[in-house]
């Protein structure tokens, strides 16, 4: 069963297609669209689902009392809910993998974690006009529902190649695309490395999420993200104690910078323990981005031009990490679901 949804994105004319799994295409002209260049603009998800039926689940039927475990009884949870579940469970795999391997941050309004909000807002229309209101998106009436997913023909497909270099004999690069990297995903038996994996892209679109409110949390949560990867490298390592407190050594900084050497791109000492000491300065010192403390940038005095400059730095030190942890998520993949 094919499912049509609309999904978000601050990209212009994006075409996503992994056949017959998904497609990612642009709305039609007749669905409303913001003029703003990084306003959000509406796409068609295409996905496929299994068909759910008679599936079920434990119940309690002594909700005011202290439960036992025999007031616990099986009973049939309504098809259409259990539809809706996986459905929503197929799509979020589907836009945390793109989020993670991608440069594109695709979402959609509602269902918990994309709840919407509710805010006081200014319509652009008519400068002035206030109004309480929620975030939400009324489309026309479209097909939700199709037969199959088909290649598009008038599109661009957005798949930028990935390099990467292969050290035998001689110097070699081999290209990776984003369809490689998804046929390596989606044929993969399920088991506890795709399950971690995919926690590990839940944590990485969370920090894309943060990025329109705080970079600071984005970034906490991106250097998370990273960190799931790490313990997922080191799943298996033989864990050694503190000769003199017997605690675990976990050589935390020295991981991370590893890792990063090999799933990523080589970077100076230097520059990997800024990106590290980043991420501990703001968990352990409370330590944030200038730009978080929402100083007076537009009083142009000597102090003000230098926290302006200060934050256009560090903004950078931001997506210089963004686009490494990307590189990290992609090769990580290729590396350890080949087998």
């Amino acid at each position: 069963m094919i499912i049509r949804d609309i999904i978000f994105s601050t990209d212009i004319d994006k075409y996503i297609e992994f056949i017959p799994i998904f497609q990612i295409s642009t709305c039609p002209e007749n669905f409303p669209k913001r003029e703003e260049m990084f306003a959000h603009h509406p796409y068609f998800l295409d996905y496929e689902v299994a068909n759910i039926e008679s599936k079920k689940g434990l119940t309690s039927y002594c909700i005011s009392n202290k439960s036992k475990y025999e007031d616990f009884k099986e009973s049939k949870i309504p098809d259409f809910i259990s539809q809706q579940h996986h459905n929503i469970e197929t799509k979020n795999e589907i836009l945390y993998l793109i989020n993670a391997l991608t440069d594109s941050y695709f979402f959609y309004y509602g269902f918990n974690e994309y709840s919407s909000r509710r805010s006081w807002t200014i319509s652009l229309s008519k400068i002035g006009e206030l109004h309480y209101s929620q975030e939400g998106y009324l489309p026309p009436v479209y097909e939700n529902k199709l037969d199959k997913l088909t290649p598009k023909q008038n599109y661009e497909h957005f798949d930028p190649p990935m390099l990467r270099l292969t050290q035998k004999d001689n110097l070699t690069f081999k290209i990776i695309r984003l369809n490689d990297l998804l046929k390596l995903y989606y044929s993969f038996n399920k088991n506890k490395l795709k399950e971690e994996y995919l926690n590990a892209c839940i944590v990485f679109s969370k920090s894309l999420k943060l990025e329109n409110y705080d970079l600071s949390a984005s970034y906490v949560f991106m250097v998370s993200a990273i960190e799931s990867l790490i313990s997922i490298e080191f799943r298996n390592e033989e864990t050694k104690n503190c000769s003199s407190c017997s605690q675990q050594m976990y050589k935390v900084s020295k991981k991370f910078k590893d890792f990063i050497d090999k799933y990523g791109y080589k970077i100076g000492n230097e520059v990997k323990n800024d990106f590290y000491s980043l991420r501990s300065n703001m968990v352990h010192s409370g330590k944030l981005f200038s730009i978080s403390y929402q100083r007076k940038l537009f009083i142009e005095n000597q102090k003000d031009i230098e926290t302006t400059i200060n934050n256009a730095n560090e903004l950078n030190r931001y997506k210089l990490f963004k686009d490494l942890t990307k590189a990290c998520f992609r090769t990580f993949l290729f590396d350890n679901f080949k087998s």
